[in-house]
């Protein structure tokens, strides 16, 4: 059995600088929502969750949380996203699912939600992922888990960020003037993928990084990609069902995007290049996606370069193009009416 859930309303200290050291970004009484493993105590499931609130609120200094409705880290996660109001209705019934792949296995998620007319962000961690904090500091747990949070905080400011440019987007509510392709685009690359790049880049700097093993999730996509194309490509002859081909390709390459993208973000916070990542370097010599991968790099540095000062939408739908590009190239197709 596991403990019940334990709600605290924390207050923070007003932000002011001390020293020349950056002001919190934390807002007032947020809410935090913990659910302890079976045999700890109240006390002990409290204290953690003291600890992630001031490593959340430490890191605030440099990643801007001022979008922060709550935090919830509980055992049952899933349940929890599954639950979560979003306060819009078209979003009702749509519930977000962790990541599990069988290479990335998802421990924490930030969603957006409307509140009081504003557009906020809530961060979710599974309750074992940030036992971490609790650690020593100088351990390998807690440098994990302090990547891990600073990777959420992260997502809050870019969300942010981005709400001020485009508001409304974030929630679904996708401009009259978009055609049915540029919300495919969205959908199955822009916006995962651009969120990856931004989170990754702004905490690469905090704690243990996870390039290794964003490296390895995208080799192993990369690996043996084009032979799932074909065998959608072949299976689509049978029913010629072009649109939905069209969309499963979309898919398919643009999780290899998305994918690129948490490695180009990290690389680029670290101020690496390929030439620096043994791995890397040896697992794109002679691939067909280096040329790819090298634009999606440039893409993403312009997008970084406008952080929060996007005028339109034409660093992100660069994105979405190069994946639109990749999938006429890689498997010529009827065009279809995408719907």
């Amino acid at each position: 059995m596991v403990k019940e859930l334990k709600e605290m309303n924390i207050e923070t200290e007003p932000a002011s600088p001390i020293d020349d050291f950056p002001p919190n970004t934390v807002p007032t009484n947020i809410q935090m929502t913990l659910q302890g493993l079976s045999g700890e105590t109240e006390e002990e499931v409290k204290e953690l969750g003291d600890k992630l609130f001031i490593c959340v609120r430490t890191i605030s200094t440099a990643i801007d949380m001022s979008g922060l409705d709550g935090i919830t880290a509980v055992v049952d996660y899933e349940d929890a996203l599954a639950k979560f109001d979003r306060g819009v209705e078209a979003l009702q019934g749509k519930k977000p699912k962790p990541t599990n792949d069988g290479k990335i296995f998802g421990t924490a998620m930030t969603l957006t939600l409307l509140k009081d007319g504003k557009v906020k962000s809530h961060m979710f961690f599974r309750y074992d992922a940030v036992k971490g904090i609790g650690c020593d500091l100088d351990s390998e747990e807690f440098q994990a888990t302090l990547h891990l949070v600073a990777h959420e905080c992260a997502h809050v400011e870019a969300a942010s960020k981005f709400d001020s440019a485009f508001p409304g987007v974030l929630l679904n509510q996708h401009p009259d003037t978009w055609t049915a392709l540029d919300q495919a685009k969205w959908k199955y690359v822009i916006d995962l993928s651009w969120q990856e790049y931004i989170a990754c880049r702004r905490s690469s700097n905090f704690g243990k990084d996870f390039l290794d093993s964003e490296v390895d999730a995208f080799l192993d996509t990369l690996d043996g990609i084009d032979e799932k194309a074909d065998r959608m490509v072949e299976g689509c002859r049978r029913d010629e069902n072009y649109q939905k081909l069209f969309h499963r390709l979309f898919l398919l390459y643009g999780k290899l995007i998305e994918y690129s993208c948490y490695v180009l973000g990290t690389m680029h916070g670290l101020e690496l290049t390929v030439e620096d990542v043994f791995s890397l370097k040896n697992g794109l010599a002679n691939s067909w996606f280096a040329p790819y991968f090298n634009s999606l790099g440039e893409f993403c540095e312009a997008l970084y370069e406008s952080y929060g000062t996007w005028e339109d939408y034409g660093t992100f739908y660069a994105i979405g193009d190069l994946l639109e590009q990749i999938v006429r190239e890689r498997t010529p197709i009827p065009d279809p009416e995408v719907g």
